[in-house]
This record gives structure tokens, C-alpha cells and sequence, in this order.
């Protein structure tokens, strides 16, 4: 049995986890630790070298993080043997906390995991970036492909009163012109409920992907504008950008590209890491 000592926290968002797992002995390995022909209710002692064996895990915590951050799915070791897993649902921080398949986890709250929304194909496909949410707990992402095929944006509404099911709706089809294709990163909101991403590839005669901008509509129900800010024109400048932006507080962009620049990793370049300014 796996023990996990954790706060209230809502795993439908994305979370930070700073090595907070504990094992409950040697049962957590498939091993007994129960002594034969025990009293009932009476304490069980361990031979010391038994209880020296044991793994020992220090307790901290489960957090949720900002929700308009951007946060890759990854894990981090810093110096002092601290963990960090971000990006993962709960179980999926027990699996990789114990090195355990999800089908070994059995029980467990109805929080730990909850699908949401399936792609079909026609509402999007292949959504390989993270969401983020609105000041309503509504959701926001893209998928590289989908119906067009060169992917899409996409809002899913939470559930209210009787309604149990997220509703989705598409804010931008992208077209493989002049906006670009196949969005592979995070949305990020700014200040004024704009949302700003990367499309991977295209972007019109010579470019390589695209940093566009949502813009919601005056009106409820009408469509969504988008923008696009800047195409990246290839080497020695950026080439094909996959990653998420971030925003400073000044309106500024920020992110990489996997190809470009003038590092010698063949003809396209290395990559860069880019601004994109107002």
C-alpha cells in the first residue's frame, strides 16, 4: 500500500509536487512486514536490521500551482535531493515517485484522475501542450492536428449547474497560411484576457511557424480574432518554434525555437531563444 499525505488540491489543474510520498514499510515493495501468530491489537515489533532496511522518504507537499503559469511536465533534482514533478496528475507522481505502472495503483479518491474531454479527430487532435485557466475555472489549449489538419484552439467550458461534461468550442481552425500550423505549445493569457501562442511550422512565403494572438470577442458568441505578431523568417533568425511563451509584465514574449540561429548542428542552425516586443 502506497500512503500520501497531501492537501486539499484539484488535480484537474496542473501540479507541482515537492517530494512529498512516504512508503508504508516494506508492503509497499510487495514484501510482508507482518509478524506470524500476532495478539490482535497488540504493537508489532521489528527486528532492527529489518526496520534499518526499510526506505526512507521525507513528507512535504502537494501544491497547486498559478494556473496561468506555464509549466512544462518534467522532473527536477535540485542540489540539496530535493524533487520537483511538474505538469503530473496525482497518480502519475506515485508512479514515478515509486516506480510504479497505473495499473498497480487500485482504489484511491475519485480526484486522482478524471478525463475531462476526448479528441476525436473532428473537435482536435494530437494536443501535446498543457492548458490554462480563465478566472471562471474554464480551460484553454491546442492541438497540432484535427480536422483542418493543421490544428486548432480550443476552450472547454466547465461544467455548471447540472451540466457534468466540459463543453468545447473552437476559437481559431489554423489554416497553414499566413497564421501558421500546428500549435504545439501552451497558451499564456495576458492582463486583458488576450491569449498569446506559437504555431509550429508555415506562416505564409518563407516562414517557419508563427507567435499569434487570441482576442475574445466583445460580444458572447461572436468568434475570436486572431493576430499574427510575428513569422519567423528561418536562419540565421528563429525556425520553428514548439515551445510555450511566457509574458513579463511589460507585454514582452518569450521562448525558444528548435531550429535557427548559426550554431553548427547542420543547415538550419541549433536554435534560439527569442524576445518579441509590442
Amino acid at each position: 500500500m502506497v500512503l500520501f499525505a497531501a492537501g486539499s488540491v484539484r488535480c484537474a489543474r496542473t501540479l507541482l509536487v515537492v517530494a512529498s510520498v512516504v512508503l508504508a514499510g516494506m508492503s509497499a515493495l510487495g514484501q510482508s512486514n507482518a509478524t506470524p501468530n500476532a495478539t490482535p491489537g497488540a504493537p508489532v515489533s521489528q527486528p532492527a536490521s529489518t526496520a534499518a532496511s526499510l526506505p526512507q522518504f521525507e513528507v512535504a507537499t502537494i501544491k497547486p500551482i498559478d494556473p496561468n503559469a506555464v509549466h512544462s511536465v518534467g522532473v527536477e533534482v535540485s542540489p540539496g535531493g530535493t524533487v520537483a514533478l511538474n505538469g503530473l496528475t496525482l497518480k502519475g507522481m506515485i508512479c514515478t515517485a515509486f516506480n510504479l505502472s497505473y495499473w498497480q495503483i487500485e482504489g484511491g479518491d475519485p480526484w486522482m484522475e478524471k478525463v475531462v474531454h476526448q479528441f476525436d479527430g473532428e473537435d482536435g487532435a494530437n494536443s501535446s501542450a498543457g492548458v490554462v485557466f480563465d478566472g471562471n475555472g474554464n480551460l484553454y489549449g491546442t492541438t497540432s492536428g484535427g480536422p483542418g489538419p493543421n490544428g486548432l484552439a480550443f476552450e472547454l467550458k466547465k461544467p455548471h449547474g447540472k451540466a457534468h461534461s466540459w463543453t468545447e468550442t473552437t476559437l481559431h481552425d489554423f489554416s497553414g497560411g499566413n497564421d501558421g500550423a500546428n500549435p504545439a505549445g501552451s497558451l499564456v493569457f495576458d492582463g486583458y484576457g488576450d491569449l498569446y501562442g506559437t504555431a509550429s511550422v508555415d506562416g505564409g512565403a518563407g516562414a517557419y511557424g508563427t507567435i499569434f494572438r487570441l482576442k475574445p470577442p466583445s460580444v458572447s458568441g461572436d468568434p475570436w480574432r486572431a493576430n499574427v505578431l510575428y513569422a519567423f523568417p528561418g536562419v540565421p533568425n528563429g525556425r520553428i518554434p514548439t515551445t510555450s511563451l511566457i509574458l513579463d509584465k511589460a507585454g514582452n514574449l518569450y521562448s525558444s525555437t528548435t531550429e535557427g540561429g548559426t550554431g553548427a548542428c547542420g543547415y538550419f542552425g541549433c536554435g534560439t531563444v527569442f524576445e518579441v516586443s509590442p
